[in-house]
């Protein structure tokens, strides 16, 4: 099961709100971490051999039952904050100073939300969910490549394998392909957070499809494989 596959972090429970009841919106803290553990040597090249782990995606994820409905808000990794103890720094810097607890704690107090759960992923998972899928379909009205993050798609309908859509949510040096000359669209944080929404949301609209629903629970136990989570993650009703 899911709740087998998963690696619970407990230090983060004191860090979190307590979860509400049932019907009530219920506040996720989602952090892609730059952890290169376990990446293909021939990756590399791509995303660099640096050293540590920082927070490299961090995004809050609301889910309302009331309104079946899920929102999402991406925070740019640059944004300044105040850091518990620290002062004012990048807001994914909390992580790489003081894990997710830190994290945690500089979150809810920059954006005065309660947060009930903490999921991560690291490099080697996002694409791993992705390659689980089979892939995913995003539409490029140009040719798009980022030299930095290995980005290289034609335009149109493009199928998009684990490494691929992982070069594409990291891109902060997005450059499309205009009569023949390449030019620098949205090469910034604010652009790179629209294209990690744009795949989050290819990620949940390709786990509602009829082909993939039959495989859901082998799906998402292979996800928990590559997930780090708050202990009342656990709760959830999967």
């Amino acid at each position: 099961s899911i709740v087998d596959e998963v690696t619970v972090d407990p230090n983060v429970a004191g860090a979190l709100s307590a979860v509400p009841d049932s019907g009530e919106p219920v506040t996720f803290l989602v952090i892609g971490s730059d952890s290169r553990a376990g990446l293909p040597t021939d990756w590399i090249g791509d995303f660099g051999n640096a050293g540590g782990q920082r927070a490299d995606v961090m995004m809050l994820v609301q889910i309302l039952p009331e309104h079946h409905r899920v929102q999402m808000l991406s925070l740019p990794r640059d944004l300044q904050v105040n850091i518990p103890g620290r002062g004012k720094e990048k807001v994914n810097a909390a992580y790489s100073l003081g894990g997710a607890e830190l994290a945690i704690e500089t979150v809810t107090l920059a954006f005065d939300v309660p947060i009930h759960h903490y999921v991560e992923v690291d490099f080697v998972g996002f694409a791993a969910i992705v390659d689980e899928m089979g892939g995913l379909e995003i539409t490029f009205a140009y040719a798009a490549r980022d030299r930095k993050s290995g980005l290289s798609v034609d335009a149109g309908i493009e199928h998009m394998d684990g490494r691929s859509a992982l070069a594409y949510a990291r891109s902060r040096s997005f450059q499309e392909l205009h009569d023949g000359e390449w030019v620098f669209v949205d090469a910034n944080d604010i652009g790179r957070t629209r294209r990690q929404q744009e795949i989050m949301v290819a990620i949940f609209k390709g786990l509602k499809s009829p082909s993939l629903l039959v495989d859901a629970p082998g799906i998402i136990t292979a996800m928990a494989r590559h997930m780090v989570v708050s202990p009342a993650f656990r709760e959830i009703d999967f």
